[in-house]
């Protein structure tokens, strides 16, 4: 699920914050941040009241409103974190050095206590700047956020062709004749490359661009499909610079009329290449395996693997048959060679002819070659797919 808001966290790595300490409630740091504003005067309960104060809120002070030390002022300054906590905001920004003496050992423990991140900036900035920098954040995230519910909207299918295509202008008007869907997975170097490589994305004409957490969703476009086909590899290239990539799936190169289809292709085809543990799979329609992922969470298919494996453990002795089926596993990766099979599995030609007669017996289709065949494949597949260990 997409999330709709920045975290405080994510916000902080930013090199505008390189020299911010956070002075108390680091496991708050995680709340998100809705909007940030200006809290420069002293707290009334009314604030909460009359909704003034809301969840999400992330708050800049330098707190000169609490410049006087009497004990009044320091019941004002605990009932000022009192309204901020219970309101449940993402936390403060303190930018003066008096402001940050005023933050005392019991306040810091309160804080902590409620996991209120209070953030201490050191160098001398303009609250403008502090707001800026942070709203870029926030903006990004919101827009990034509409736009991955316009597409998980075309994915679901409820709509027509021309619907689907108007929820496909009303992200990027400038859609070329042809799409591909890219799915992406990896690890952000920073939050910064991943704002920086949204903003980036989102100047390029005819391509879109959505972030979920480490998951990058792309569509590209182009009016010829050569043409398409090589911005796709270029495209993979430069995210690179942003993101260190686990895995990649492509869909076919269609009509962007087919929106919908690309978008379901590219993640069949993401999915296929986890399972498989590889890093680039493009979608194939004639992939038994993709097939076969259809009904991962199926009865039938975790009753098939038990079945295979059950006939072939009452034919061999019971501490061969991990190796019986590692044989098979890599007989079907090697489609079917048996002097390759024996290369990988460092055996001799006839060892690996054994143990494959001994399963085609065991399955009792001995005369039915296909039907072996296409029965050890399902097997092999339906392994990694369940996540079985041998």
């Amino acid at each position: 699920m997409f999330k709709l808001y920045v975290s405080l966290e994510e916000i902080l790595t930013d090199d505008f914050f390189r020299d911010a300490e956070v002075l108390c409630g680091k496991n708050g740091l995680n709340h998100k941040v809705k909007q940030i504003s200006v809290f420069d005067c002293l707290y009334h309960r009314n604030l909460v009241e009359k909704g003034i104060l809301q969840s999400g809120d992330l708050f800049i002070s330098c707190f000169d409103q609490f410049s006087d030390t009497s004990e009044r002022r320091e019941g004002d300054l605990f009932d000022f974190f009192d309204g901020l906590i219970n309101s449940k905001c993402a936390g403060l920004i303190i930018l003066s050095k008096d402001g940050r003496r005023k933050v005392s050992p019991e306040i810091i423990s309160i804080c902590d206590a409620n996991d209120f991140p209070i953030v201490y900036l050191p160098s001398t900035v303009s609250y403008s700047l502090v707001m800026n920098t942070i709203n870029q954040y926030i903006s990004i995230d919101n827009y990034n956020a509409f736009n991955r519910m316009k597409l998980d909207e075309i994915l679901r299918g409820n709509q027509n062709t021309e619907e689907s295509l108007e929820l496909l202008y009303s992200i990027k008007p400038s859609v070329c004749l042809y799409i591909q869907a890219i799915s992406v997975t990896g690890e952000f170097y920073s939050a910064f490359s991943r704002n920086e490589l949204y903003i980036t994305m989102l100047h390029q004409s005819g391509d879109i661009c959505t972030i979920d957490s480490n998951h990058v969703n792309l569509i590209i476009s182009a009016e010829e499909q050569k043409k398409l086909s090589q911005k796709s590899n270029a495209t993979i290239d430069f995210i690179k610079n942003y993101i260190n990539i686990n895995y990649v799936g492509f869909s076919n190169i269609c009509h962007r009329s087919e929106i919908r289809e690309a978008l379901t292709a590219c993640n069949i085809a993401l999915q296929t290449a986890v399972t498989m543990n590889i890093e680039t799979q493009t979608y194939d329609p004639l992939s038994s395996m993709q097939l076969l992922l259809a009904m991962k969470n199926s009865t039938a298919a975790a009753n098939f693997y038990k079945r295979y494996v059950q006939i072939i453990q009452c034919h061999v002795s019971s501490g061969s048959v991990s190796e019986i089926l590692r044989t098979v596993e890599v007989f079907v990766g090697c489609s079917g060679d048996y002097q390759e099979t024996a290369n990988i599995l460092n055996q001799h030609i006839n060892t690996i002819r054994y143990r494959i007669n001994k399963v085609k017996e065991a399955l009792n289709m001995e005369n039915d070659l296909i039907k072996f065949y296409e029965t050890i494949a399902i097997g092999s597949k339906l392994r990694t797919i369940l996540n079985i260990e041998l």
